[in-house]
C-alpha cells in the first residue's frame, strides 16, 4: 500500500510539473490525496511484480526508488519517518541484507549532518572483512576442514542516475590447511585476489538498462560473478532480459576462483540466455532459455505468485519446469533431462518478529541437470542462503559433502522452518534426495544414492555491520556419515 501511494505521488508530481502547476510542497500533498482516491488502480509493473522480478536488476531498481524517495524527503514533501516506512514495507524477510553501512553512520554522527559532502564518498564504498571455517570432524569419512580470511572493497558511482560505474576487488587467504574441492578446479585454498566487479551500466529509467564487464549475476540458473553483457528491458507490463557471458568466477566467504570456470569446465565456450516476464492477475509468468555453445540448450519457465493475506501474513509459491538437451553426448540415450520444481512458503511478521516455513519438491528425469552447474536458486547452495540471511549448508559446490539434488532421476523433498527476533535468526532445514550415482555430474553408475541432510543455522548481528553465523548439518549418504559444520565472523563496510 505504501509503495502504491509513493508511486501515485511520483505520478502526480510529474503530471503537475508538465502542466506548470507545481507551486509548492503543500499543494503536492493535497493533490496526492485527491488523486489517490481517483487513480488507485494505477500501478507500475516494475514495483508490483517484484516477487519474481528479473532478479539481476532488483538491487538497482531498489536503489533508484529509494533515491527518488530521498529527494522527496530533502524537498520536504515526505518526512524521514515515511522513508523508513517505505524501506520496511519493501523488505522481504528471505533476503540477505547488509544495508547498515556503519562507517557512514559514524561519519554522519561526527559531522552531525546527513548531507555533508565530507561523507558522500562513504555512501559509494562497499566491502567486508571476515573469517570462515568448515570442519568435517563430525564424521570419519570426509576430510577437508579448512579456514580462510577474506576481504573485499569496492567503489560505485553514478552520473545523474543514468550511468553507473563499479570497481571491486575480492581477496582470500587460507589460515588453516585442508581440502576444499569445488568445480572450478581449485582443490586447496590459496592466497589470491580477483577483480570481481568491473562494469559500466547505463540506465534509461523506466525502459531499459545494459551492463558491460564483470558483475554479480543473479538469474535463476546463473549465479556468482559473470563476465559479459546483461540487458534488461521494461516496457509497461512486459519485461525482457538477455545475457551473453564468456566467463564466470566464484567469490564468496567460502571459496574464491579466477574468471576461468568456463575455460576449465566447458572448454572456454560462451553462453547466451534470455527470457520475458509478464504478470496476469497477480501471477508472474517468466519463460526462459539457456544455450551453452557445444554443450547444451534448455527451454523452460517459472510461475510465481505472492499473496499478502493481510499486513502480517504472506504466501509465496514458485514453480519451475525446464527441458534440457545435452549436445556433448548427443549420440547417447541419456542425453536429455527434465526438471520440475515447486516451493510453497508462508511468512508471518509482526513488528520485529518474523516466522517463515515451507515445503519444496524437485524431480529430475533423465540424465544430470547440467544447467544447475552454472548456478541455481535453491536454499542449499553456498552462494545463496536459507532465508533471513542465514548461511546455507551447501549444495552442488560443497566438496565431499555435496548434494545429489540435481543428479539423474533424482527426487528431492525438503522442508524448512525458521524465525527472526530483532537481530537474531535461526532456521531448520531438512532434505531427502534419492536417485542415481552421478557424482562427476556426467557419468552415472548403476548404484543409487540416497541422502538425508538436516541442518540448523543461525545468524546474529552483534553491532551495525558485524555479523556472526553458522550452520551444522547431520548428513547421511547411503548410511555413510558425512556430517559437517561451518561458521563465520564478518564485518560489512
Amino acid at each position: 500500500m505504501v509503495r502504491t501511494l509513493l508511486l501515485l505521488l511520483i505520478f502526480v508530481i510529474n503530471l503537475m510539473a508538465e502542466n506548470g502547476n507545481l507551486e509548492d510542497s503543500n499543494s503536492i500533498k493535497n493533490t496526492q490525496s485527491d488523486t489517490n482516491e481517483q487513480d488507485s488502480k494505477i500501478q507500475n509493473p516494475q514495483l508490483h511484480t517484484d516477487n519474481i522480478i528479473i532478479q539481476s536488476t532488483k538491487e538497482l531498481k531498489t536503489e533508484l526508488e529509494e533515491a527518488q524517495v530521498k529527494r522527496f524527503v530533502e524537498e520536504g514533501i515526505l518526512d524521514k519517518e515515511a522513508l523508513e516506512i517505505h524501506k520496511n514495507e519493501n523488505k522481504d524477510d528471505d533476503l540477505d541484507e547488509y544495508s547498515d553501512k556503519p562507517l557512514l553512520k559514524v561519519a554522519k554522527n561526527f559531522y552531525q549532518s546527513d548531507n555533508s559532502e565530507d561523507v558522500s564518498l562513504l555512501e559509494n564504498i562497499y566491502g567486508h572483512i571476515g573469517f570462515f571455517g568448515k570442519t568435517n570432524a563430525l564424521n570419519k569419512n570426509v576430510g577437508g576442514g579448512y579456514g580462510v580470511f577474506s576481504s573485499s572493497v569496492g567503489l560505485n558511482y553514478d552520473f545523474k542516475d543514468m550511468v553507473f560505474v563499479d570497481i571491486g576487488i575480492y581477496g582470500l587467504t587460507p589460515i588453516s590447511s585442508g581440502i576444499n574441492a569445488f568445480k572450478s578446479g581449485k582443490s586447496i585454498p590459496y592466497a589470491h585476489f580477483i577483480v570481481h566487479n568491473a562494469y559500466v551500466k547505463y540506465v534509461a529509467e523506466g525502459f531499459f538498462d545494459i551492463t558491460l564487464g564483470r558483475f554479480k549475476e543473479n538469474r535463476d540458473w546463473i549465479r556468482n560473478y559473470a563476465q559479459g553483457m546483461q540487458l534488461n528491458v521494461n516496457y509497461k507490463w512486459l519485461q525482457v532480459w538477455l545475457d551473453w557471458l564468456d566467463e564466470q568466477a566464484y567469490a564468496n566467504r567460502e571459496y574464491l576462483s579466477n574468471f576461468d570456470v568456463f575455460k576449465k569446465t566447458y572448454n572456454n565456450e560462451w553462453l547466451v540466455a534470455g527470457g520475458i516476464g509478464v504478470n496476469f492477475f497477480g501471477v508472474d509468468i517468466l519463460p526462459y532459455s539457456y544455450y551453452l555453445n557445444n554443450y547444451f540448450w534448455s527451454v523452460g519457465g517459472k510461475l510465481g505468485a505472492k499473496i499478502d493475506i493481510n499486513n502480517k501474513w504472506r504466501s509465496r509459491t514458485i514453480v519451475h519446469y525446464v527441458f534440457l538437451q545435452n549436445l556433448k553426448y548427443i549420440k547417447q540415450d541419456n542425453n536429455k533431462s527434465q526438471l520440475f520444481f515447486i516451493e510453497q512458503m508462508a511468512r508471518y511478521r509482526n513488528e520485529n518478529i518474523s516466522v517463515m516455513f515451507g515445503l519444496g519438491l524437485s524431480k529430475i528425469w533423465g540424465t544430470n541437470f547440467e544447467l544447475a552447474n552454472l548456478g541455481n536458486f535453491t536454499r542449499f547452495e553456498t552462494y545463496n542462503h536459507q532465508g533471513y540471511g542465514i548461511i546455507a549448508p551447501g549444495g552442488v559446490d560443497n566438496g565431499g559433502n555435496s548434494s545429489n539434488m540435481f543428479y539423474a532421476d533424482t527426487l528431492s523433498v525438503y522442508g524448512f522452518i525458521g524465525f527472526r527476533i530483532n537481530d537474531f535468526s535461526m532456521m531448520l532445514l531438512g532434505r531427502n534426495s534419492k536417485g542415481k550415482d552421478c557424482s562427476d555430474f556426467r557419468i552415472c553408475t548403476n548404484r543409487n544414492i540416497e541422502q538425508h541432510q538436516y541442518s540448523l543455522g543461525a545468524r546474529y548481528k552483534i553491532i551495525d555491520g558485524l555479523y556472526i553465523g553458522g550452520t551444522g548439518a547431520f548428513m547421511l549418504e547411503n548410511r555413510v556419515n558425512k556430517s559437517f559444520a561451518k561458521g563465520y565472523l564478518e564485518f560489512q563496510i
